[in-house]
């Protein structure tokens, strides 16, 4: 890690779903963290893209998450003025020599439903455009720190960028983020000038710096509740001795953001056309730039005001321009609709009927981390884009309310996973008594959110599956090393002791491993993700299978290490890995 020993500047990364942001500090100053928000329109207009005037903010926390192509997948918009694009009905230019793409941050995960993944155009990989995002970011990223520092920052030398991810999000999540950060030129091959943290812990982190605006103290446990467009994270942590925070029940996640009611609005626009769910799918990647509009300009204004009924006057939303879905209406539908000039009314019970499904799954949510926790939480703050949602908070303190005192909003809580990924990595130093790079000086305990182990070959059992069993009449399975759910201080180590399974074996298999599951019983079970190959030397066949070999996994805030000593001989080796437990 000899790229950041040198850290000066620290940039907080956030790649949301809906709008992405970056924040900046420095170590001289680690209290005076920046959130950028110079945001502007980066390409020259055509008169092809005209403003929607609602969205772009030229100064603000974040900008959107989209991007527009053309025909050759170059980006010729990004950020604000992509999200500005609409079909100006004036131009020239066919609809076909551009398209735009948003949402592309879901294509990540193996876990998030398919449904919520947007269609891509056709030859263009979520991979590419997450790529090409971070290079327009990367450019911002870089004129700004030389704006602020000069040459007295080198942004390949003193530079650590701390990037945020959703909490149930696995390692090969991670590691293609990994390649697309590389690719954009923001960090280096090997991300020796970068590291991870997942979202709620960046916004804990944040929130932690403003505990004594709620009379929290030390022993209080507050909850973060990290409501984004496409992921909602929890995780609850306890106000520990020396400014630090311990992490007291596993953190959970779930895809019912603030896009998921987005989804809802555009299903029940589909049934009043009398046009299927999965027509409405494909009309919405055909038609990309059309819905975004229909969402942006017209229905998220009704939802982030969305509140109490007395509040609530009846919106109405025309679809008389919109000819290819009134070309995809059925008979039936059109015939009532004619008549009103394609006038959809939306009263206060379809759009709560809109909001139920994601407000009651994090809902769902919060109960379960209640419950998870042995401790009474004493504050609830809701962070995160959906958090400006009057109707999402409304409920929650209804809820919740009787058995939490604090409920409530951040200042900043739009940036504060940014911020808070910059003071993550503003906090971590050197730690003297370990070869394992930085030492937080704010966490103290994490809950393990997967079980690590290695590969061992054992005696095929009787009970054991007939289709398992190798031709040395062995099995091979799955040895915890550290289970999901431990509470585990940086640089704290757990070992187990292993034997060759051949006596004349001169090699064995340690391969690392990790699982969403408590007990997994073999390293190919689904969900099982191989972190590390390693094979180790075995020396001195003549001792047959009495050659022990002590396996150890520490988990530091930068890398995490894997020691084989042979404590015949007392010699040992190691490697390390990066792994998203830690920051890393």
């Amino acid at each position: 890690m000899s790229a950041t020993k040198d850290v000066r500047v620290v940039v907080g990364v956030d790649f949301g779903t809906t709008f992405s942001g970056f924040s900046v500090g420095h170590i001289r100053r680690p209290k005076d963290v920046e959130t950028y928000m110079k945001w502007s329109n980066i390409y020259e207009r055509s008169d092809f893209f005209a403003p929607l005037g609602r969205l772009t903010r030229a100064n603000s926390h974040k900008i959107p998450t989209v991007l527009v192509y053309d025909k050759d997948f170059k980006v010729v918009q990004w950020g604000n003025s992509a999200a500005d694009c609409v079909e100006d009905y004036g131009s020239s230019l066919s609809s076909d020599d551009y398209c735009v793409v948003e949402c592309f941050k879901l294509c990540l995960s193996d876990t998030c439903p398919t449904a919520r993944k947007p269609l891509l155009p056709d030859g263009l990989s979520y991979r590419k455009a997450i790529t090409d995002f971070l290079k327009e970011m990367q450019k911002k990223v870089e004129t700004h720190i030389k704006s602020r520092w000069g040459s007295a920052t080198d942004i390949g030398k003193h530079v650590l960028f701390v990037f945020t991810l959703p909490v149930e999000w696995n390692h090969k999540a991670k590691d293609i983020m990994t390649r697309c950060a590389v690719d954009a030129g923001l960090v280096q091959k090997g991300m020796e000038n970068a590291m991870f943290i997942s979202e709620p812990e960046a916004a804990a982190v944040y929130c932690h710096e403003l505990m004594d605006q709620y009379d929290l103290t030390e022993g209080s446990t507050f909850m973060i509740v990290d409501g984004g467009g496409g992921t909602v994270d929890i995780t609850t942590r306890k106000l520990l001795t020396d400014k630090q925070l311990g992490e007291v029940a596993q953190s959970m996640g779930n895809y019912c953001g603030s896009t998921s009611v987005d989804d809802e609005f555009i299903n029940q626009v589909a049934e009043r056309l009398g046009i299927t769910r999965d027509r409405m799918a494909e009309l919405r990647k055909i038609h990309a730039r059309r819905f975004m509009y229909l969402i942006q300009n017209f229905f998220c204004p009704i939802k982030f005001n969305f509140n109490e009924r007395s509040e609530y006057v009846n919106n109405r939303i025309s679809m008389r321009a919109y000819d290819f879905l009134k070309a995809e209406a059925s008979a039936e539908k059109k015939a009532l609709l004619e008549p009103l000039n394609w006038l959809f009314e939306f009263t206060y019970d379809d759009i709560k009927t809109m909001f139920e499904p994601s407000i009651q799954a994090i809902i769902d949510l919060i109960r379960k981390q209640l419950k998870a926790s042995s401790d009474r939480c004493s504050a609830m703050f809701l962070v995160g884009g959906y958090s400006q949602s009057p109707y999402l908070m409304e409920r929650v303190k209804q809820t919740f309310g009787y058995e939490v005192d604090i409920i409530a909003s951040p200042i900043n809580p739009i940036a504060a996973i940014q911020r808070g990924a910059t003071l993550y990595g503003l906090s971590i130093e050197d730690d003297h008594e370990s070869d394992l790079f930085g030492f937080s000086k704010t966490v103290k305990t994490r809950v393990l959110n997967y079980s690590y182990g290695t590969n061992i070959e054992i005696p095929f059992a009787k009970d054991d599956p007939p289709e398992r069993k190798t031709e040395r009449n062995t099995i091979i399975k799955f040895s915890i090393l550290a289970r999901r759910g431990d509470s585990v201080r940086p640089n704290q180590t757990f070992s187990e002791v292993y034997y060759p399974s051949n006596a004349r074996q001169t090699k064995m298999s340690v391969n690392i491993y990790a699982s969403r599951d408590y007990d997994p019983e073999y390293v190919d079970d689904e969900g099982v993700s191989l972190i590390r190959e390693w094979i180790i030397d075995l020396p001195d066949k003549h001792l047959g299978k009495d050659r022990p070999i002590e396996l150890s996994l520490t988990f530091g805030n930068y890398e995490t290490k894997v020691n084989a000593k042979n404590p015949r001989t007392n010699t040992e080796c190691s490697v390390t890995f990066k792994c998203f437990e830690f920051g890393v």
